[in-house]
Formats: structure tokens, sequence, C-alpha cells
């Protein structure tokens, strides 16, 4: 077949296979499948109209501190005779090479590495037929680019549906990247006036009417103007909430209008203290979308809705949730725009939109100026309730009046459960003040040991607080306390103390506060501008009997999160699993040596010391081979200390590693034996090129070889 033959022939097929996909409606909200890579640099999403076929990428390879990445990518599309560039993401760096299908394929799917930048990826191509793609017959690229030594492959699309676009984020290089399926796009359901019909609305809690601005915002300039609610600052994470908790079930509604930039407006929600959010215009008016679902953000969960201009500014919008037992539902000016079904369990809210009250409603204006003409709670079942100042004690510093809780993030757990409590510190002055924080935090957990810790039983016993065993200081950072908003300082109890009984406990803490004017960042308050509290707050809880079944629930959430995309819920689920002394977290943990990201791994490797389990030791021996050298640090470490009688014959396995500390680890378990092997060993050290391994060595020789009355009292070399 000549040439002309197949380009002729492909033209048909691209034609054929846009023509399929063209029968969708010409809407522009997408539901878009996950994405690789991280949520950071500018967002892009790019559909060419009229539809065509991803056929290729021109791309260009560099260097990010000393990682592979891609540096930039130019999406090549087909439809019919006509081929085309779409926009360059990132920042080429020449040479740039071009990969593109052959005559009759398109792109099919694409295999990625890379979790704060892309460093590689393969695709792979499919033949186009009919209306769509062939799974069946296909070829891959080769890998393109580098490959991270954290992460694994991820897999796009590949389902054999026509990729008619990219999206993900960039700057000087490739963030994040997705394939757009045909079949993404999304049809909102139809206008139901109810919605939007104030006269539908006549029973409704009037909630502005609640609102003191002065009182009431927790980020943000928020004020009222002609009855109206104002966020006048394009400020990162605004927010404001609303002095009411809702009942069981409730209608959420607003009507606002956004006046400048372009980012999020957004509602606070929660169903049975289950917090959560709605946003519109988010990811730089690109998304709509709940958050968080499964420890995913509102831009990379599958309730994700893109949409290249989510919202025009000038222009009355009214957003209503359906927040029910079941699930919630989010309309827009009465178009059902999504469908969260669920109980709640899968939801969350990151540290970002915290509110001071999680029960409590609330409003988000996120780096925009937004008009809210009104907002009106219908409750369907149960009452909600209006909330009066904050809990805790009043204590005052410099005329600044303050209160202090000590919140648990339950009341009630069983056994053995992780669970954090938090000491809140409540500004109800006039102005924006600051806190110190850290400087104590250098210890065995990482605990806050400026603070002064109490549990006892209902019968009056105290629990013992188990010893941090040192404490190297921290640095020390102001944070702020917005007017009307507060700082939490989080105490994880499993790193305070180890609960053995059931039953109603109280826990009592204490901490000196270092209270001054809030301060631009890199300025210090003077000793003058500086007070003193001495703070002090208290809680009751109880803790149930173990319940196996529910720990096992608990495990399997926790891990569902380690292995989430959100970063920061990854590492605080790491820390929560790694509390919980259950064998059946170990098959989690030996996951997370492979596959997590450096401080979840480094979590996992320390906890599976504490196993005394083959498959615990199996990971630890796959640990002490990782590329990074505090990696593998870590497991020499938790070999030192697992009590598996092959441990310390894994840990000898290490001495002529080319890491100082994993050599000094082996050094110190030789150091402990008798037999002339390990005099050997120890003897070939003195001779280490680092002057601290040999010295050490040297030290250990002289220890094994004087005589015996001469050798004084030893003791046990500190762990490094």
């Amino acid at each position: 077949m000549s040439r002309t033959s197949f380009v002729t022939t492909t033209a048909a097929l691209c034609l054929a296979a846009c023509a399929a996909v063209a029968q969708e409606p010409s809407s522009t909200l997408l539901k878009l499948p996950a994405s690789l890579g991280h949520d950071i640099g500018a967002p892009f999403l790019e559909m060419p109209q009229p539809q065509a076929l991803l056929v290729g990428f021109k791309v260009s390879f560099g260097k990010e501190k000393e990682q592979p990445v891609v540096k930039s990518l130019q999406p090549i599309y087909r439809a019919g005779m006509k081929r085309f560039l779409g926009a360059v993401q990132g920042e080429v760096q020449e040479p740039t090479r071009t990969v593109e299908a052959r005559s009759g394929y398109a792109v099919g799917g694409l295999y990625g590495m890379g979790i704060v930048r892309i460093s590689g990826f393969e695709i792979e191509f499919m033949k186009v037929q009919g209306g769509g793609l062939d799974i069946h017959h296909g070829y891959k690229s080769g890998w393109l680019g580098g490959k991270n030594s954290v992460g694994g492959v991820v897999k796009l699309a590949a389902t054999g549906k026509p990729i008619l676009g990219v999206f993900g984020r960039s700057d000087t290089v490739l963030r994040a990247l997705g394939l757009i399926e045909a079949g993404s796009v999304f049809q909102p359901g139809p206008v139901d006036a109810r919605m939007t019909s104030a006269a539908a609305w006549p029973g409704a809690v009037r909630l502005l009417p609640l609102i003191d601005p002065a009182r009431d915002a927790v980020l943000g300039r928020w004020r009222m103007r002609d009855g109206a609610l104002v966020c006048a600052d394009n400020v990162q994470a605004a927010r404001l909430q609303i002095p009411y908790e809702p009942p069981e079930e409730y209608d959420f509604r607003t009507v606002f209008t956004r006046t400048e930039g372009e980012q999020t407006v957004g509602q606070l929600f929660s169903q049975d203290e289950k917090p959560a959010l709605w946003v519109m215009g988010h990811w730089c008016n690109s998304c709509f979308g709940f958050e968080m679902v499964k420890g995913r953000s509102a831009n990379n969960n599958p309730l994700t809705v893109w949409t290249p201009h989510c919202l025009g500014n000038n222009r009355v919008y009214a957003s209503v949730l359906q927040v029910r037992k079941s699930g919630a539902r989010a309309f827009l000016d009465g178009r059902l725009m999504n469908e969260w079904k669920t109980d709640f369990s899968d939801a969350s809210r990151q540290k970002l939109w915290k509110l001071p009250n999680e029960r409590a409603l609330g409003l988000v204006s996120d780096r925009v100026v937004t008009v809210f003409h009104s907002v009106d709670v219908v409750e369907i079942t149960g009452k909600g309730k209006r909330l009066c100042s904050p809990e805790g004690t009043a204590y005052t510093a410099n005329g600044w009046k303050l209160r202090v809780s000590l919140v648990a993030e339950k009341a009630v757990f069983t056994l053995g459960e992780p669970v954090h409590f938090f000491f809140k510190v409540f500004n109800c002055a006039t102005q924006d003040l600051q806190v110190m924080e850290g400087g104590d935090y250098r210890n065995q957990f990482g605990r806050p040991d400026s603070f002064k810790v109490q549990v006892a039983h209902e019968d009056g016993i105290p629990i013992p607080v188990t010893d941090a065993r040192y404490s190297m200081g921290g640095f020390i950072v102001p944070r702020q306390i917005p007017m009307n908003g507060s700082y939490e300082f989080s105490l994880f109890l499993p790193h305070w103390m180890t609960i053995t009984k059931p039953g109603i406990y109280t826990m009592t803490a204490k901490r000196r506060l270092e209270i001054s004017p809030f301060k631009p960042r890199g300025v210090w308050p003077t000793k003058e501008e500086t007070s003193i509290v001495d703070a002090e707050a208290s809680t009751r809880f109880e803790v149930l009997p173990l319940d196996k079944v529910k720990m096992g629930e608990i495990i399997a959430e926790r891990a569902q999160v380690m292995f989430g995309r959100n970063s920061d819920a990854a590492e605080k689920a790491a820390k929560e699993l790694a509390a919980i002394n259950d064998e059946r977290a170990i098959k989690h943990f030996s996951r997370a040596v492979v596959e997590s990201s450096y401080s979840v791994k480094f979590t996992a490797v320390t906890a599976l010391a504490k196993f005394n389990n083959d498959e615990a030791l199996a990971a630890l021996k796959k640990a002490a081979s990782d590329p990074d050298n505090n990696i593998r640090h870590c497991a020499a470490v938790s070999l030192s200390q697992s009590a598996h009688p092959k441990a310390k014959e894994a840990l000898l396995a290490l001495w002529q590693d080319k890491n100082r500390g994993v050599r000094l680890t082996a050094l110190h378990a030789l150091g402990k034996m008798q037999s002339a092997k390990s005099l050997d060993m120890i003897r070939t050290m003195t001779e280490d090129a680092d002057l601290m391994v040999s010295g050490e060595a040297e030290r250990y020789l002289k220890l094994r070889t004087q005589p015996v009355e001469k050798q004084g009292v030893q003791t046990s070399p500190r762990q490094p």
C-alpha cells in the first residue's frame, strides 16, 4: 500500500473515531480520572474543538534537584487529514523528542512515574478501530525520560476509549499529567425550579443575621455591607465560620456573586460530625468538587467535574447542598452538578479549611472577592444548634482575651485506637495574634514536650507518661491566631501514654503560651510585645473494650489513606497506623517500604521494629537495600531493636554499607557479641575510612581485648 493510501486510511479512521465521540453533548463539563503527579504548579486542561485524537507528544527532559524530570510536553493531535500541535506545558529544554503513533494508531494509555514532578513515562499506542481503540492490537513507545526512586508506575487510561485531550499542572517542569478519555463529558441535570425560587425556602433558618464578621471570620477580611456578607480579601483559604451547627439532614443554600479573582467559592458543611467541603471554581476556576473523598482533594477524586470556566465574575449564582445520611447533592442555579453517595465515613477536610468548630457550617472565598447575598438552611431531620461564644477557660494577656480548651478527636473510642487531642487557643481579641510553637519536638516521638500532660482513670489512678528518651529542642516559629479564630496544638495520645483498660478518663494539658501581636513573616516580636499565659485545659473521654473487628476496620481505613495522593493525610495516617500494635498492619507497612514517599516509608520502617514476625523481617531487609541512605539507616536501627531471632544476622550483613550510620549501627551490634568472627569484623572496621566508625571500632576492640578485670563498667553504646 502506498504512503498516500496509509495517510488516507488513517484520516478515515480518525474521522470515524471523532465522529463517534462527537455524539456526546457539547457541554464542556468533564469528569476525569485520577492524574499522575502532584497538586503544585499552574493547572492546564486542553481538549481541542472540534474533537481530535491524541496521537503523540513532543517532549523534553532534564533534571530538578538532581532528579530526572519531564521539562516540557506538547500534545500532538490528528483529526482526519489534519495534524496539529497543542500548547506547550513546562519549559522546553533542547533537544526535544517527538514520539508519535504509527499510521492507523493513536495514544490509548500512558504509564508514568512521579510524585512532585513527572520523572518519565511510556506511551501505549492502540489501533484505531470504528468508534474506539482496540486494546488487543497495539505497541508501546519504550520508556521516555527517567525513573524516580520512590513510588511506582501509575497507569493512565488504557481502556480502549479514544483520548481527546490532556490535563495536569506545570511550572518550569511538568508536575502532573492526566488523559481526557471519550465519555468524560458530564451533562448536568435539568433545572429544578425549587432550588432557585425564594418561595421554596419559607421555613428556612436565615443565617446571615447570626453572623458577626469580627467574631466569626477565621481568615480574611469579612464585612457586612448593605445586608450582604462580603469577603474583601484575595487571601488564600479565606473562610468564615457560621455560628450554627446543622441537624442530621438539611439543605444549605447560598446566593453569591464572585466579583474579583479566578479561584474558589465554597461551602463548609458536616454530617454527623464528619466535616467536608463543596467547592466551585476550584483549581484556577477549572473544577467543581467535594473534598476530602477518601483522603483525596476536590481536584483529584472520582467526583471532580472539570470545565475551563466554572464561574463568571459579577454574576449571581445560587448554590444548594442537600446533605442527607446517605450522601450529599450539589446544585448550581438549579442544576444537579454533583452527587456523593456516602455514609461520610470517607469524608474529611484539609487543615487548610479547618474551622474552630468542625461541626459548624462555613463559607470559603479563596483568593477571590465574594459577596454572599443570602445564606440559609432548611432543617430536614432534627434541629440545628445556634452557637454562642467559644468554649474553654478564659485568659487575658496584655488586654487580649483568649479562651483555651482541650478537645478530643473522638470522645469515645476503642482500646488501642490512635486518637489525637487538640489544645485550642481561641482569639477573642479585636486583632490577629500569634503564639510561639516549637523548641520541644526533637525527641523519640516528635511530641511537643513543653506540654505537661496527665491522664487519670475515673478511679483517680494516673496513667504513667511514656519517656521520650531524649530532648534536643527544635526550631521555634510563630503561629497566627486569627481574630475570632484559633490555633490548635496536636497531642497524639499514643506518644504520651498507653491506656491498658477500658473506662472513663480525664486528660489535663498545661503549657506556657507566649502571645504577641501577629507579625509579617520573618519579623519576630520583641520581649516587650510578648505576654506569658500559663494555660490549662481538661477534657473527659471514654475508652471502650478492645474490638478486634473494629480495629481491623481502623487499620484498613488508615492504610487506604496512607496510600492516597494527599501527602499530609498519608503522613498522618502512617503515624496513626504505627501506633497500633496489631500484626494486621504489617502487610501495609511492607507495601509502604516499596511504594510510598520518603516520610511514610520512614514511619513504616520504624514501626516494623516492634513485630517479631517473618513478614516484618523481610520488609526490613528490603528497606536495608533502599537507595536512600536515611531509609537504610532507619532499617538498620529497626533491625537492632527487633526481637526476631534472625534480625541480628540481617543487621550484621550491613557492616560494609556505604552509609556511616548503617555501619555504626552494625558495629554497635558487633560490640555486644563475644564470637571470634565478630572480633575479626571489628578489627577490620578499625581501618574504616570514616574516623567516627574507625574510632568506635578501636574502642570496641580495646574493650574486647584488654583483661576483663580492667574493663570496668561498660555502658551500652548510644544508637545513632
